[in-house]
This record gives structure tokens, C-alpha cells and sequence, in this order.
């Protein structure tokens, strides 16, 4: 699973961005949603690395 820093920094962007909320009851399947999107852009399936991939990023509309 993601760290908590990632899971919270990006459910509030999802929610800012796009309406969504993953309060923390639901971050198990925000967790999947970001590793398997992860897994499209290339990045594998590394957990650290994924992990520091997310890390403070900031994302658009079009990339959520």
C-alpha cells in the first residue's frame, strides 16, 4: 500500500480537482487506483519507487 502522506495528499487533490472524496475508510481503494494507474504510465509495480513518484506531486485534471 501507498505511505498515509501520499493517500492523504492525493485524495485531497482528487477532491479538490475532481469532486471525488476518499476519506481515509476508502484509501485501500485509492491506493489501488493510483498503483494500477502507476502501472499504465510504466512505472511497475515498485511500491518505493511509486511511493516517491507521488511524492508531492502535484496533478491536473487530465492526469487524474
Amino acid at each position: 500500500m501507498l505511505s498515509e502522506r501520499i493517500l492523504h495528499q492525493t485524495s485531497q487533490q482528487v477532491s479538490d480537482l475532481l469532486g471525488l472524496h476518499f476519506p481515509k475508510s476508502r484509501w485501500s481503494d485509492l491506493s489501488r487506483g493510483l498503483i494500477a494507474a502507476a502501472k499504465d504510465l510504466g512505472l511497475g509495480n515498485n511500491l518505493e519507487y511509486i511511493n516517491i513518484w507521488f511524492d508531492g506531486r502535484t496533478f491536473t485534471p487530465d492526469e487524474l
